[in-house]
């Protein structure tokens, strides 16, 4: 399941009443700065999957810049990575390592 900004409304209304999308879904695509949003972050924290991978992880670097945005996604990224259980795979598609 792709969760898009303008997805979500249109998914929560497909799912049984007291799920979540993140719950109710086994495998998702979802934006981070979709997941990191105030009223979402600990829905997503607590339904995690157990393999997340995070293209574009140097927007979820600790910043000099400040950005609130970018200060978000490195928060989300430091709690995804608190559980033991879980695998976090972090790319850059745009460049060779």
């Amino acid at each position: 399941m792709v969760v898009r900004s303008g997805t979500p409304s249109k998914l929560e209304l497909a799912i049984p009443n007291g799920s979540h999308v993140f719950s109710y879904y086994r495998h998702i695509i979802v934006s981070l700065d979709y997941a990191k949003a105030e009223r979402r972050r600990a829905s997503f924290i607590t339904h995690c999957p157990d393999l997340v991978i995070v293209d574009e992880a140097h927007t979820c670097n600790r910043s000099s810049s400040k950005s609130t945005s970018q200060q978000q996604r490195h928060q989300l990224i430091q709690q995804i990575s608190q559980e033991k259980n879980r695998h976090l795979l972090l790319t850059n598609s745009g460049y060779l390592v």
